[in-house]
Formats: C-alpha cells, sequence, structure tokens
C-alpha cells in the first residue's frame, strides 16, 4: 500500500533521512521546510516540497490536505512564553482536520503536558496525553531515561 505522507523537518539531521526512506520504500512524500533552498532540493529528488511556517495554521493545512500519515520532527520548549510551542499543536490540528489518521513524532526533546504542567513534558505520560489528542493512531519511541517518569512531578 503506498502511503501519502507529509514530512515536517525534513531539511534536518535526523528528518532527511526519515523523508528519504519513504520516499526510497515508494511512498509519496511531501517534505515541509521553512527553507526555500531545501524545497528546491528536494523537488529536485523528485518530491512534492513546500515552504511555509509552522507558526501559519493555513499553511499546514494545506500541506496537510490529501495525506495518509504524517512524520514529524518537531522538539518543542516547554516554556509557555515561547512562540515555537505552537508549531507541534498546529501540525496536529491540521493533520485532525485533514483526516490524517497515522502520526510519527520524533520530538528530539520535551513537548508540554497538560496545562497546569502537573506532568512532566518529558515524561511518557505527558507525550501519550499530547498525541492523544489528535485522535490518531501514533507511534512515539521513548528513551530509556524518560520510561522512569511516572508523570507526577512538575516539568
Amino acid at each position: 500500500m503506498t502511503l501519502r505522507i507529509l514530512a515536517y523537518g525534513a531539511n534536518g539531521s535526523q528528518m532527511a533521512a526519515g523523508t528519504q526512506a519513504p520516499v526510497d520504500a515508494g511512498h509519496q512524500v511531501r517534505a515541509f521546510t521553512r527553507s526555500t533552498n531545501g524545497a528546491e532540493r528536494w523537488q529536485a529528488a523528485g518530491v512534492n516540497a513546500v515552504t511555509g511556517d509552522m507558526s501559519d495554521l493555513d499553511a499546514l493545512r494545506r500541506a496537510s490536505e490529501g495525506q495518509d500519515a504524517l512524520f514529524l520532527h518537531v522538539p518543542l520548549i516547554t516554556d509557555p512564553n515561547d512562540d515555537r510551542n505552537i508549531y507541534g499543536l498546529n501540525a496536529l490540528q491540521a493533520a485532525k482536520e485533514a483526516g490524517i489518521e497515522r502520526v510519527v513524532w520524533n520530538t528530539g526533546g520535551p513537548i508540554i503536558g497538560d496545562r497546569d504542567r502537573r506532568c512532566c513534558a518529558a515524561c511518557p505520560a505527558g507525550r501519550r496525553l499530547f498525541l492523544s489528542w489528535a485522535g490518531a493512531d501514533y507511534l512515539h519511541g521513548e528513551p530509556a531515561w524518560a520510561l522512569d517518569c511516572q508523570g507526577n512531578h512538575a516539568g
């Protein structure tokens, strides 16, 4: 079965491989990047590449249209005053609205847990809470150090 996969962070050191692997496996990949040069490189390789800003929910909605799966490598910042917190929320919101049913998220760092931060942002419980909000099947790998977290401390 050929999947249509939207890959955020396609120019990064990890997601470049995470974008190329499904291309090599015969899937249709749309690479989302903020860099015009990066988009041109992917287009030259035969990949549908779009540029945009992850704070622009409408751009993410357009990128998500017609996709089956989402590959996301976006580390989120736990500081509630940091505008980059919205990147992952926007990606999941756009995916949810587009009916994307599969999400693979490599956070590469912490993500936000619950709103009042009772749950550590890096703990498995916080990640599951955040991802389950999207209503999609998801795969999330946990580093060994995070497995000790029980989600009952401040982040």
